[in-house]
């Protein structure tokens, strides 16, 4: 398989973009200084010379490369160096478009993030949920392989990852140790930026994070809920201060006396008593007249003139019976002091935003 190389009839200058006519092209095997063939055609059959002369407005030509990685070196006609890169991925696709090979690490490095729709570990990764990683005799839950070491080492110097056994005086020391590191923990979590990414650090939301060292990678904070306490309520204020109540005794009354008092409220006018007479015979004056009659026969007297404001005086006396239950209306009552009963009852509220859930891999 083969690929064009990337410089193909692109035009080369110098860092004052100076056109750079006639400049060289060398071609390495990748890692190495053994010269590579470029090629003019797709089939590979006719080779360029090495180095590849630009053209004069510094143009290289169509180059095709075999397979593999490559190193490029530039320089201008007169041998000063432009660039030197290496550890470059030829990207090949076979004539029936099977697809294009791709050397992971042109992608990735190690330590990078990458989601995925998918339930399953991916080699070249370990998953970031909370195992642990080390040595193929670490007893490593993710993974334990030698392949993890660069991982291990590149994870190791921050405060917020641990290793169960302790740190040790190096992260070399402790992967030859067979000590598993912890990875962080991505289960169930939401990946944040740091709260200082180079521009002012974000002092309320350090105030919010937990762990060794909240400025590096790898704090963690939040909850999934939070319990709502008085101090959470708004402030508030109740307003009003009269209403209607209504209510019944809560048991019957005892029999019981009440004492009265009254007077009448104007002078009575001229008025008539009637009186039984109780003797066989009654003699009596009553103005300036004498009168005689009957046992049990009323006699009618009327007052000389109108009495003046007076009193009545009323026996208390006792109820007959019990009273039976009964409501009194209450209205405009005002209010004081109100003590107000709970209502709540102190279930947790929810704090998650809409989510859509995927696995989260580290490279190794």
């Amino acid at each position: 398989m083969a690929g064009l190389y990337p410089l193909s009839r692109q035009q080369q200058v110098n860092s004052n973009s100076r056109v750079l006519g006639g400049a060289r092209l060398f071609l390495f095997d990748g890692g190495t200084s053994t010269p590579r063939i470029g090629y003019r055609d797709l089939a590979l059959t006719s080779a360029h010379p090495n180095p590849i002369v630009a053209d004069s407005a510094g143009r290289l030509p169509l180059i095709y490369l075999a397979d593999g990685f490559y190193r490029h070196r530039l320089t201008t006609s007169t041998g000063t160096l432009v660039f030197d890169d290496d550890g470059i991925p030829v990207l090949t696709t076979s004539a029936g478009g099977a697809g294009t090979t791709v050397d992971p690490d042109a992608l990735f490095k190690t330590r990078d993030i990458k989601i995925r729709f998918d339930t399953q570990p991916l080699a070249g990764y370990v998953r970031l949920n909370g195992r642990t990683i080390g040595s193929a005799t670490s007893g490593a839950t993710e993974r334990a392989n030698v392949d993890t070491q660069s991982l291990y080492e590149e994870l190791w110097q921050f405060a917020n990852i641990s290793v169960p056994a302790g740190k040790g005086a190096s992260a070399a020391a402790d992967f030859a140790a067979n000590k598993p590191l912890t990875l962080p923990n991505c289960q169930g979590n939401s990946i944040f930026g740091m709260p200082d990414m180079g521009g002012t650090a974000d002092a309320a939301f350090v105030a919010l994070l937990s762990g060794a060292n909240t400025a590096e990678p790898g704090a963690t904070g939040g909850a999934d809920t939070v319990t709502l306490l008085q101090g959470n309520i708004p402030s508030y204020s109740l307003t009003g201060g009269t209403g209607l109540a209504n209510g019944d005794t809560g048991t019957e009354s005892t029999t019981h006396v009440h004492g009265l008092s009254a007077s009448t409220g104007t002078e009575s006018a001229t008025h008539a008593h009637t009186v039984t007479i109780n003797t066989t015979a009654v003699a009596s004056g009553v103005g300036a007249t004498a009168l005689v009659t009957t046992a049990g026969t009323p006699v009618a007297f009327g007052t000389s003139n109108e009495d003046a404001l007076h009193a009545h005086s009323l026996t208390s006396a006792p109820t007959t019976t019990e009273s039976a239950l009964h409501t009194h209306a209450i209205t405009n009552v005002a209010v004081g002091a109100i003590s107000i009963s709970s209502g709540g009852s102190g279930v947790a509220v929810n704090k998650l935003p809409s989510l859509l859930t995927a696995m989260i891999y580290i490279r190794l």
